[in-house]
Parts: structure tokens; C-alpha cells; sequence
């Protein structure tokens, strides 16, 4: 049995600009617009194509079926029809998410109800204790609540209303004022969820900004102070320092490269201290150089930046 193909299935490139046979059109011919105004028009108007397109095919008439592809009304009656069913399911999905959505802000609001009464007075730290034991899991914002989900939500909000604000007090505290708080908050459960995992996210923000507003030169020797210390947080406070000096150092070696001047000058006070320790006997004079002065590091390092290579480790005066 053949196929036969219809105005509803025809792809729209063969469906493109018909309407030149006879019986198709009367008088002026009819656009989208008049059979968007009226549909039941543009539906009769769709099943006669669609039977003479039928009767074209059955016949065999080729070129019957090619006039009636091209037909201006046909293909205006199938796009406003096509039209109209788009606009009534975007219709329906706009109703369906306002449903969702009233739903959910009345479970929301239940759940907040119920979350003050519980917990009139709560505080920061008691937001983490509710959170920790409230057990949440992913919920989509497309979808209507249960009172599990609404009360996860409250208390999400809830916590962010609640612990940023704490967050952003300790991180502008001074450094030490705020390492003094790790007795109190941190006594007694240094566990994630915990206000001592608050105070050591915000200690990793205040000590990375404490380090870089300090120099370079008083940074240095301050290692053992905060690499060494017998505190549970010496790992936060020293990858803290380590990622601030890192910086600080790329960016001296970065200034050594560029600058001609400096780097010539502070080349040929490394090399001479380098000279004094050969003659004074020192095991591997340049190493121990770029040990004790971090500026005789950087530049060494610059020798690499600037294709000097013939100088690395202070081998020889600059030329």
C-alpha cells in the first residue's frame, strides 16, 4: 500500500508556498492571520487540502500534489492551526507552574510558621544544630512540596539568614582577635556543620587578607610562627601564609624580570655576599644565599625569566 502523506506531516520546506490550484482559493486568498482569528475555518480548511492531497496521491498526479505543497491558504490554515496549539500548551504549562508555585508558598509558609513556634530564640550556632540534624536531600524548584521538603527550605533560608552574617563579621576581625575565638568555638567539635567549621572558613579569609597587607620582608620570618604552632588549625593558618608568600614571591620575580635596574643592582649584592662565603669557606655558597634572602631568590629565579641561565646560582659577575 503506498503512504500516504498528508498537510499535517508534510515537512514545511515541501509545504512552503502553495496555493495556486484550482478550488484551493476563491476569491482574495486568505493569510495566517484571518484563520488565527478563525480556527474552525482553518481546520475545514486543512481537511480539504489534506483530501485533495489524498486524492493527488492516490491518482498519481505529481504535479497536482506539488501546486497543492505550494497552496498560500492550505499552509495558512496549518501554520495558525500549529499556532493555536503551541499558544494553548504554553497556556497550560504557564497554569501548571502557577499551581506549583502557590503550592509550594503555602507549604512554605506552614513550615516557617511551624520553625518559629519550635524555635523562637534560635541564634547562629542553633541554625547549625537544626541543619546538621535535618536530613535534606536535592529539591527541584519545579515541583510541588511535601511539609519534609518545605521545612528543609525554611531552614536552608534560614541558616543563610543567620550564619553569612557571622561569617562576614569574623572575616573582618583582626587576625589575631580572631584566632583567639578557637577555645570557645572550637573546643568541643572542630566537625563540619559546627560554628568552629565557620570560624576556620572565615579564619582562612581573614589570615590570607591579614598576610597580604603584610611586606614581604616581615612575612618571612614569620614562618615557624604560623607553620609550627601546636594549634589543631596550623594546617588552615600555614596553607593560608603559603599561598599568600607564593603569590607575594611570583610576583617579586615577576619585577626582577621587567626591571633592569633593580635586578642589576640586587644581582650584584647576591653575587657579592655569595664571593664573601666562598672565601670564608661556606659548603654551597649560593644555596645558602637564596636561604637567608629572599630577594637573592627572586632574582635568581629571574635570571631563568630573562634567558640568563649563564648566571643562574650567581656563577659569574653580569657582564
Amino acid at each position: 500500500m503506498k503512504h500516504i502523506t498528508t498537510f499535517r506531516h508534510l515537512p514545511l520546506i515541501a509545504l512552503a508556498g502553495t496555493l495556486a490550484i484550482a478550488g484551493c482559493s476563491e476569491s482574495e486568498p486568505k493569510d495566517e492571520a484571518y484563520y488565527q482569528k478563525n480556527l474552525g475555518a482553518a481546520e475545514q480548511k486543512l481537511k480539504d487540502c489534506e483530501a485533495q492531497m489524498m486524492s493527488a496521491f492516490q491518482s498519481n498526479d505529481k504535479e497536482k500534489a506539488k501546486k497543492l505543497a505550494k497552496d498560500t491558504e492550505c499552509n495558512a490554515a496549518s501554520k495558525a492551526i500549529k499556532a493555536d496549539k503551541r499558544a494553548k500548551r504554553k497556556a497550560e504549562q504557564a497554569a501548571r507552574e502557577a499551581k506549583i508555585q502557590a503550592q509550594r508558598k503555602t507549604a512554605l509558609d506552614a513550615a516557617e510558621k511551624q520553625f518559629s513556634a519550635e524555635h523562637p530564640n534560635i541564634d547562629w550556632k542553633g541554625i547549625m544544630t537544626v541543619k546538621a540534624e535535618q536530613k535534606c536531600g536535592y529539591i527541584s524548584k519545579n515541583q510541588e512540596l511535601n511539609e519534609t521538603d518545605a521545612m528543609c527550605l525554611v531552614i536552608k533560608n534560614k541558616y543563610t539568614e543567620l550564619v553569612d552574617p557571622v561569617k562576614t563579621k569574623f572575616a573582618n576581625l583582626p587576625f589575631p582577635e580572631l584566632l583567639a575565638k578557637e577555645i570557645t568555638l572550637c573546643k568541643l567539635n572542630r566537625g563540619r556543620g559546627t560554628p568552629c567549621s565557620v570560624w576556620l572558613e572565615s579564619l582562612n579569609a581573614s589570615a590570607q587578607k591579614t598576610f597580604a597587607d603584610t611586606p614581604l620582608t616581615d612575612l618571612i620570618p614569620q614562618k615557624d610562627t604560623y607553620c609550627k604552632s601546636d594549634s589543631p588549625s596550623k594546617y588552615n593558618i600555614c596553607n593560608a601564609y603559603n599561598k599568600v608568600v607564593h603569590a607575594k614571591e611570583k610576583a617579586l620575580v615577576e619585577e626582577y624580570a621587567k626591571n633592569d635596574e633593580k635586578f642589576t643592582s640586587t644581582y650584584k649584592m647576591c653575587y657579592d655576599k655569595v664571593q664573601k662565603m666562598k672565601a670564608a669557606g661556606v659548603f654551597m655558597p649560593s644555596v645558602k644565599v637564596r636561604e637567608e634572602d629572599f630577594n637573592c631568590e627572586a632574582v635568581n629565579n629571574a635570571t631563568y625569566n630573562r634567558n640568563l641561565t649563564q648566571y643562574s646560582n650567581f656563577a659569574k659577575p653580569l657582564e
